[in-house]
């Protein structure tokens, strides 16, 4: 059985955590961190603690070395706060992540659960092999794109510079007419993935959309990036090849993960409804530091074209999702694979 050790000398909170925590979760409380017994550090590889420490936290978060015991035992470390302004010094402390409150029943279960499947070993290659392939080519195509951009804006700047000679221009063309190949080849890294095609299935986004966030939590943590889900209950099964839609969510989720992690982390807001017959997802990154987001683009990023074509191939349409608070993609699926 799982246990949640709340930390917390409020008996309010505990009252609330305790009404909303899954089935097959038990809870202890304790005031503070000091009063709550040491663990010992599990033996053998792989061994970790099936507790996780939920924090209640008010102004400064407890200091890191208060955390670290329990670091050491392999349990993952959530705080529990009531503003986002909160969020970095949990970070800075040593907090795996956050739940900001109030909070839901189905919210504690998904952000607990990843929790812990990033503190155990996975059991399943395909799984890894799969995380693997998307970790790899999401952090190329994140760093291909930025130099990409940089090299197709000067070109197009040198061209338009007064008194340029034909032969000058024809060479500035050459490199433009190689960038945009090399695109292309991005765009083909995808078929190493998965050489041979399996037939479609009925599958729920959803939970292919969860299943790549418990992968990539990892990452998501190591960036100081907190996810959020909004999904709404009982969506329709929409008919795709769900290795394929795996990778493309892996890899959409490590570059939004990475390009948080360069802004000092954020938010991943995960949103999952019905669309007038289709089945919509939304991935929104919003920057932790009150950026505005005036790096948003209105077309769809070089580094995310791979995962793009994936969802196409699949007769999905994903567009970029711009939003006052920060920026993302949105992924349409028909319901039932009409």
């Amino acid at each position: 059985m799982r246990t949640v050790v709340l930390i917390s000398g409020d008996p309010i909170t505990e009252e609330e955590i305790k009404s909303i925590l899954p089935a097959g979760i038990g809870l202890e409380t304790y005031a503070t961190l000091e009063a709550c017994p040491r663990p010992r550090i599990p033996q053998g590889e792989g061994k970790y603690s099936d507790s996780i420490i939920l924090a209640e936290i008010s102004g400064d978060a407890p200091p890191a070395a208060r955390l670290e015991p329990f670091r050491l035992a392999g349990i993952p470390l959530a705080a529990l706060i009531q503003n986002p302004s909160q969020r970095e010094s949990a970070f800075r402390a040593g907090f795996d992540d956050y739940l900001l409150r109030p909070c839901s029943r189905d919210e504690i279960k998904n952000r607990l659960d990843r929790l812990v499947h990033a503190h155990t070993a996975s059991t399943d290659p395909p799984l890894e092999r799969r995380a693997a392939v998307g970790r790899l080519t999401s952090y190329f195509c994140h760093a291909v794109n930025n130099s990409m951009q940089t090299i197709r804006g000067s070109i197009d700047l040198a061209r338009e510079e007064p008194g340029l000679s034909p032969g000058i221009d024809e060479y500035l063309s050459i490199c433009r007419r190689e960038t945009d190949l090399i695109g292309a080849k991005i765009n083909r890294l995808r078929q190493i993935y998965r050489p041979k095609p399996s037939p479609p299935e009925a599958v729920q986004l959803e939970a292919l959309a969860r299943e790549s966030l418990k992968m990539a939590t990892d990452d998501l943590l190591r960036n100081n990036v907190a996810v959020k889900e909004q999904i709404e209950a009982s969506l329709p099964a929409i008919l795709c090849t769900p290795d394929r839609i795996l990778l493309a969510f892996l890899m959409i989720l490590f570059y939004l993960s990475e390009d948080l992690g360069s802004r000092g982390g954020g938010e991943l807001r995960v949103q999952a409804a019905r669309d007038r017959g289709n089945v919509l997802l939304t991935l929104a990154a919003i920057p932790g530091t009150g950026e505005s987001g005036a790096d948003r683009p209105d077309t769809l990023p070089p580094g995310l074209e791979p995962a793009g074509n994936l969802i196409r191939s699949e007769r999905g349409r994903i567009e970029p999702s711009p939003n006052a608070d920060g920026y993302g993609v949105q992924i349409r699926f028909p319901a039932g694979g009409n």
